[in-house]
């Protein structure tokens, strides 16, 4: 039966002496079983799996383990959003937001946070960075309007800033590469090495397989675009977390949160521009003033502005 099998599953999750074989195996078993009936979500949450998944999710654990904990969480908010609540509930069936709220609920907050990377040479933390700014951005737009200055909170408590701004600025240089892949990436004048062995390789699409995840599309027009999603996501999240409290706030406003959001500032498109420019503006409180000045914000805004 389905409570049986889960349980057994999820034992295997959490058994310390498992292989990673036989965790990717149980954590491929419960993707399965999500795509093909969604409504079952709530009894592997009953039974231990999210926090199970959270776990697995973490940086201690080997690359293939976290690529199936992360497609797992990509399967909780990839719920179709077309039915309203009430026509969902009276067909037996859970609203597609809250398998997504259920994985919040069980350390979801501090997993996807840890899931971002800025080391994007890797492809497994290609794969994961992707998949948590998706899933990062899908949190920002659930149905809790009335608790989102929450969780920018918490997600401030877990490092958010810093390690999305990281991300972003990995993320841009890949799809600065994937625009003109001859010519040497800079941020901020800074030459970048590296990049995203995902886009850059056949042997990179090749190691994805072999993680259990269909490989990347050749066509370099889909890359771009894939590419170029994952970071208007990025920077809405971040113009996002701005909007917070002061706490919040005050997270961003540091010398490594600003420094990686500047240093990327010259070369996005103009939409994201003006969203991390609404972001700097938010930033503007008392306390965080010294803290923008000695960051050069202000310069970054001038030269932003008369390029423009």
């Amino acid at each position: 039966t389905l409570d049986s099998g889960a349980v057994s599953i999820v034992d295997h999750l959490r058994d310390r002496d498992s292989s990673a074989a036989v965790r990717c195996a149980a954590l491929d078993a419960l993707i399965a079983l999500v795509a093909a009936a969604p409504r079952f979500i709530p009894k592997l949450a009953l039974v231990g799996a999210l926090p199970a998944v959270s776990r697995l999710a973490s940086p201690g654990n080997g690359p293939a383990v976290r690529v199936q904990a992360a497609r797992f969480i990509s399967r909780l908010v990839a719920q179709d959003h077309d039915e309203s609540d009430s026509d969902v509930i009276a067909r037996g069936r859970v609203p597609a937001h809250v398998p997504l709220q259920m994985f919040l609920a069980c350390d979801g907050f501090s997993t996807l946070v840890s899931l971002l990377e800025d080391d994007l040479s890797v492809v497994a933390n290609t794969y994961i960075t992707h998949t948590a700014i998706a899933c990062l951005y899908a949190v920002f737009e659930l149905p809790i309007a009335a608790f989102k200055g929450d969780v920018c909170r918490v997600f401030a408590r877990h490092g958010l800033p810093l390690r999305l701004s990281a991300s972003l600025r990995a993320v841009h240089s890949d799809w600065q590469r994937a625009l003109n892949p001859r010519t040497p990436v800079e941020c901020d004048g800074d030459a970048v090495d590296g990049g995203s062995a995902l886009f850059d390789t056949r042997s990179g699409r090749a190691e994805l397989a072999a993680l259990g995840v269909t490989a990347a599309c050749d066509d370099v027009g889909t890359q771009q675009g894939e590419l170029a999603e994952v970071q208007r996501k990025a920077v809405a999240v971040l113009a996002r977390l701005a909007q917070a409290g002061k706490s919040v706030k005050l997270a961003m406003a540091t010398p490594q949160v600003l420094g990686n959001i500047i240093s990327v500032l010259h070369s996005l498109p103009l939409h994201e521009q003006a969203e991390v420019v609404k972001a700097f503006k938010f930033l503007v409180i008392p306390q965080a003033v010294p803290s923008l000045k000695d960051a050069g914000v202000m310069p970054a805004l001038v030269a932003c502005l008369c390029s423009a």
